[in-house]
């Protein structure tokens, strides 16, 4: 199974998507998202305004986000980072600032799994639940 495209993290400036393909790209630019995509890891960088002083993401990181998540790309889940960006996805879902659905993509024991959220996150929490008990 090949990857599909998906954000791996953010970081000051940039929205970093794996395994972003030449297809997607031009999808992304037709969309008006101008991401720069590296002809030698394949991965893009999507330029984005810094966080406001308090730290809190800044309007255009948010709204790319979720122009993201609209053209389909997923979000990779990390519960080891601090805001991982289907975290991320999630906050936004909860303060009602984005509403509709989202890819989140992990990695597991049995390969990567991609997960319609919110409406998956019960059965996620389930289906994790379940894997830390056979482990």
């Amino acid at each position: 199974m090949s990857l599909p495209p998906y954000v791996t993290h953010v970081e000051v400036g940039a929205i970093v998507i794996a395994h972003l393909d030449r297809y997607t790209a031009k999808k992304l630019r037709a969309a008006g998202l101008d991401v720069k995509r590296s002809w030698l890891s394949g991965d893009g960088r999507l330029a984005v305004d810094p966080p406001d002083a308090s730290g809190r993401p800044s309007v255009d990181e948010e709204d790319k986000l979720m122009a993201l998540a609209r053209l389909g790309i997923a979000f990779a889940y990390d519960y080891k980072q601090g805001m991982d960006p289907a975290g991320m996805m999630l906050d936004l879902c909860q303060r009602g600032r984005y509403v509709g659905t989202f890819k989140q993509i992990a990695f597991g024991d049995r390969g990567p799994q991609i997960v319609r959220m919110p409406e998956g996150e019960e059965g996620w929490v389930r289906e994790q639940k379940r894997d830390d008990s056979e482990g």
